[in-house]
């Protein structure tokens, strides 16, 4: 999306959101792109770089050589964002339609570059996004600490993440799990599903508070019958 102009990212999605439209397709929410806070998805980087997390300061600094790269992609993908707002408000099913910021990604641990996710939502909205989003996407890959406590997840994620999340400018999380490096058949897949109810009862705190407007469990899918440690999908099933 960061290398996208707003003429062409229009020209490609007004007559699918028509199609949408003529079969009478309501959206619960449209989230644009993916990840632009990593240089794996900033198009306006061709190489992972040092690794290192970018803070609001590098990318608001000219002389810095990776922050100044990834700004200029995340001011080209506001554009786009703007694009897709006009399309939302002219549309005719669709007018009240979420639209999500980009799902950003938590600190990765890898040799991207990466933006602070805090920091990358503080200068989006510098440069004007909070009048063209209705709320914020986020990645999450928690802990897989089957001891670790409920209250020390929501600490974590209030740090890292809904700091920035508010009734007005709720956080969807379009993308979470866990892993499971078990391949047995059947499926050995109980340490999972503990893990996955204490990182629910924990993100139900902040969805009391109006700051969670979704959860979307991520599954990643590979071969058929060589799942990826994260599939959910096992044995065939």
């Amino acid at each position: 999306m960061s290398e996208l102009n707003s003429q062409e990212f229009t020209a490609a999605f007004e007559p699918l959101l028509g199609e949408l439209e003529a079969a009478g397709v309501r959206l619960t929410a449209i989230e644009l792109g993916s990840e632009i806070n990593t240089t794996g998805f900033n198009g306006h980087r061709n190489d992972a770089g040092s690794g290192c997390e970018l803070r609001l300061s590098d990318l608001n600094n000219p002389n810095d050589q990776e922050g100044s790269r990834v700004a200029v992609g995340c001011l080209a993908f506001v554009r786009v964002l703007a694009a897709l707002k006009d399309l939302r408000d002219h549309s005719k099913l669709n007018q009240q339609t979420p639209i999500i910021l980009v799902g950003l990604a938590q600190k990765l641990g890898t040799k991207q570059v990466e933006v602070n996710l805090v920091d990358t939502i503080e200068f989006l909205r510098q440069n004007g996004m909070d009048k063209l989003v209705d709320g914020y996407g986020v990645h999450v890959y928690p802990s897989g600490d089957l001891n670790r406590a409920v209250s020390a997840r929501i600490a974590s994620l209030e740090e890292g993440i809904f700091a920035e999340c508010t009734r007005t400018k709720p956080c969807w999380m379009t993308e979470w799990g866990f892993g499971n490096s078990n391949e047995s058949c059947p499926v050995v897949d109980g340490t999972r599903v503990k893990l996955i109810q204490s990182f629910r009862s924990a993100l139900e705190h902040f969805v009391s508070q109006g700051r969670l407007a979704g959860i979307i469990y991520y599954d990643w899918t590979e071969v058929p019958g060589k799942p990826v440690s994260w599939a959910i999908f096992r044995c065939g099933l």
